[in-house]
Parts: C-alpha cells; sequence; structure tokens
C-alpha cells in the first residue's frame, strides 16, 4: 500500500492513503496552524500535542494516532505504520462516520454539561467505552487524562467525582476495576504499608513464633525453648520432638526494639510516600477505579444540538464604551481602508488574542463578559476615531487610524502588560496569556 507524501512543512506533513489525509504535527507549537488545512486524521509524537489537541473544540474529535517510535502515547486511536495503513484508514473512516454527525452540532454553555457533551461524542464516536490506565506518573497510580483533556477539569479527583455524577444520572454504565486508597493529607495512592508498636507506634519490631506445650501448656516465644540443637520446655523440661504431637505454633509475638514492649498486637499505619504523613488506616480516603459505558442517555446527550450564546453588545451597534459590533467594524474598517490615501500615516488593525486555556475554562456567559471587559479596557488607549470589536474568533480587534509605527509598538507594549495584569489579579491566570499582534496597512 502506497503512502503518498502531498506536502511537507517544517513541523507539518500530509500523507494520503487511499484519499484519506494523515496530518502529521510535529509539536504542541504547531496545532494552532493546523485549523485552517484539509485532513481526516492526525498523527503525533508527543504527548503535550495531543494534550493540546484533546483540549481544542474544533479538533477534539479528529482521530489521533501515534508513531512507531512514539507508540507509547496513551489514549491516541492506533499506531499509524506507513507499511500497513490500512489499518488506521478503516479506524478513521469508522470514527469519521461519527465525527460528520457531530462537528456541525455547537456544545453547551455550563462547563459541566459541556464536559459531558464533549465525553460523549468521543466515546460515542469510537464505539468504545473509557477505563484509565496505570500509570506511575499520576499521583493517583491511575490515569484519566483523556478525560481531563476533554473535559477541561485539570483537578484529577474532581473528574473523578464528575465521571460519578454523570453515571448516577445514567449517562454512564460503570464497571469497579479497582480501588485506591489515598492519603489523607496530600491525597498521594503512593502508600507504604506497616505494622507498628501499639504502644509507642514504631516500626522497629521484632516477631517471633510462639510455642505451645500440649503435656505442660506452657506458652512462650520460640527463643525460650532453644536449646543447642533442639526444643526444650522451659517450665517442665521435657524435649519436644514432633510439631502437631508435643508442640505446636499459634501465632507470632512481636516486641518493640524502641520501647521492649511485648504483644501479639499490632497496629497497621501507611506512611505516603509523596508527603511523609502517618495515617491510620481509618483517615485513608478511598476511590473506586471504574471503567465507563456510554448509556442510551449519552448517545442521545451526543446527538443534541444547543444555541451559542454571542457576545452582545447594543441594537444600534455599540455599547457605551465605544465597543461596536463586528458587522459595523467591517462597514467602518472597510470605509477607512479606502481613505487611507488622505492620512499622513499608516493605518493598523491590532489583534488581542487571549489563550484558549483561559476562555476554556469559563462558560460562554463567563467568557463573553470577560472579552467584554478587556475591550472597555482596552478603548482609552485608543484614540477617539479609532474602531474596536469582537470577532467571531472571540478574538478583540482595533483599527488604528493614522498610527506611526512607533506610536503603536508603544500601545501594544502598554495593552499587553495591562491586560495580562487584570487577569493575573483576577485570579483568572499565572502567567501570561493574553498577545497583541499588528498588519500594517502601508499607503500605495
Amino acid at each position: 500500500m502506497l503512502v503518498k507524501k502531498i506536502s511537507s512543512g517544517q513541523r507539518l506533513d500530509l500523507r494520503k492513503v487511499e484519499e484519506i489525509g494523515f496530518l502529521h504535527v510535529r509539536g504542541r507549537a504547531m496545532v494552532g496552524e493546523i485549523i485552517n488545512q484539509k485532513f481526516d486524521a492526525i498523527i503525533v509524537d508527543e504527548e503535550d500535542t495531543l494534550t493540546e489537541i484533546r483540549s481544542r473544540e474544533e479538533l477534539y474529535l479528529y482521530p489521533i494516532f501515534s508513531t512507531l517510535e512514539s507508540k507509547q502515547i496513551e489514549d491516541v486511536d492506533g499506531v499509524f505504520d506507513p507499511l500497513t495503513p490500512l489499518f488506521s484508514v478503516g479506524k478513521v473512516r469508522m470514527i469519521n462516520q461519527a465525527f460528520n454527525r457531530f462537528k456541525s452540532l455547537n456544545l453547551p454553555e455550563d462547563p459541566s454539561q459541556r464536559a459531558l457533551v464533549k465525553i460523549s461524542r468521543y466515546l460515542v464516536s469510537r464505539g468504545a467505552n473509557f477505563s484509565p490506565y496505570r500509570s506511575a506518573t499520576s499521583p493517583l497510580a491511575y490515569s484519566w487524562k483523556l478525560l481531563q483533556d476533554l473535559s477541561g477539569e485539570s483537578n484529577t479527583l474532581s473528574m473523578i467525582k464528575m465521571m460519578e455524577q454523570f453515571s448516577h444520572q445514567n449517562f454512564f454504565k460503570r464497571k469497579v476495576v479497582d480501588k485506591i486508597n489515598l492519603c489523607h493529607k496530600c491525597d498521594s495512592a503512593y502508600l507504604n504499608f506497616s505494622e507498628c508498636c501499639t504502644q509507642c507506634s514504631s516500626i522497629d519490631l521484632y516477631s517471633e513464633e510462639l510455642v505451645h506445650h500440649f503435656r505442660c501448656a506452657y506458652v512462650g516465644p520460640l527463643s525460650d525453648f532453644k536449646k543447642e540443637d533442639h526444643l526444650e520446655c522451659p517450665k517442665c523440661n521435657h524435649k519436644l520432638k514432633h510439631i502437631g504431637i508435643d508442640y505446636d505454633k499459634p501465632s507470632e509475638i512481636n516486641t518493640c526494639n524502641t520501647c521492649n514492649y511485648s504483644s501479639q498486637e499490632t497496629t497497621m499505619k501507611a506512611k505516603c510516600v509523596t508527603c511523609g504523613h502517618d495515617n491510620t488506616l481509618d483517615a485513608l480516603r478511598t476511590y473506586h477505579v471504574c471503567e465507563y459505558t456510554p448509556t442510551d442517555m449519552a448517545r442521545v446527550k451526543a446527538a443534541e444540538a444547543f444555541k451559542t450564546q454571542e457576545v452582545k453588545v447594543e441594537e444600534y451597534g455599540f455599547d457605551p464604551a465605544g465597543i461596536i459590533t463586528y458587522s459595523v467594524y467591517q462597514i467602518l474598517s472597510n470605509h477607512e481602508k479606502q481613505k487611507l490615501g488622505l492620512y499622513s500615516n499608516d493605518l493598523f488593525t491590532l489583534s488581542i488574542e487571549v489563550k484558549e486555556g483561559v476562555l476554556r475554562n469559563l462558560n460562554q456567559v463567563h467568557r463573553n463578559n470577560l472579552l467584554m471587559e478587556l475591550s472597555r479596557i482596552t478603548k482609552p488607549y485608543l484614540n477617539d476615531r479609532d474602531i474596536i470589536t469582537i470577532n467571531p474568533d472571540q478574538d478583540i480587534e482595533c483599527m488604528l487610524i493614522d498610527y506611526k509605527i512607533k506610536d503603536v509598538l508603544e500601545v501594544i507594549k502598554i495593552l499587553e502588560y495591562n491586560l495580562n495584569k487584570m487577569l493575573m489579579d483576577n485570579s483568572l491566570t499565572q502567567g501570561k496569556s493574553i498577545t497583541v499582534s499588528y498588519h500594517q496597512l502601508i499607503q500605495s
């Protein structure tokens, strides 16, 4: 089977097998470049790239394959082998039958419902269930990463509780495959269980078998009976020859090397390998590790269409802060372009882009409110005749009229500082999440 390389960029390769296009994306930074590409499936080399794709609403349903060199990546739809590509082609065709039904459907605004719909559509499109996989790098010893990427929920325990809620609502049928005990202090599953002294809680114990002499009923530690090469009762001095006839060993006795206390009883504690906390057994948090299978209710939910709420300004085209609708912006910006030759300087368009991870954590209403607030913060830094809007891609777009390039760069510097500070002051991000770029329209 021939694999045709149709196009090749520095980090993007498009390969075709029986008219199925596989886009090889090398690196997380390239994910934003593939939106306008035409392809049927994606090949990735790194887990970070997979995470970025799964988190994007326009890409998460695409079939994704790892390469032979990176086949250890979990949660992909298969491994793409150029020598036997038909296995991947068949998988793509199966997934895309469902994908084509879902891709035109919007997602709900409520974050919990959005997560439910995305997870349902993903599993239904694959005809699959979800089961966490064992992971030595996960604090819980299992990974729910696929569901976390789809839902945007970064806290694993919150993800587990969310799936439990969906199961109680009959969207998923669950099957318990394991149980995990977690540290009461840090929720780590990496625990070391030890017997300890009932008096001082030391784990430095010496265990020894107890011997019960049938003839005189004496019970004592094995060391009391040892006499050179044989056993002899310290009470009656009778030689013990045969276990089960002369004596038996009913249990053990534990002696603490710290406080010298001896007892047949011990207590158990679980020391957390992660934080060092000593847990009693009744203090441990226990969670079920479950396999989830979508029910008929999940299939109905996956096929449901939802209305989207657009960013609204006043009906007359702008709000009191001067933020105009995108349709009005297009009319005014075209008008300004026609007047370009009348100005002493040039026209510039600014694009203020909020990092997708910030917007993804907000429902649609809060997302719209944030964009409007950022627009209102931006407006005072512009001249009175400059225009500003929020475009369909949910970027803030401005047209700067009759500017010199040095003045534009100064505006960009001020906006990036103040807008990012606003997000950090409101705990919406911990680092730079807003970038401002420009395009210059030069007089001919």
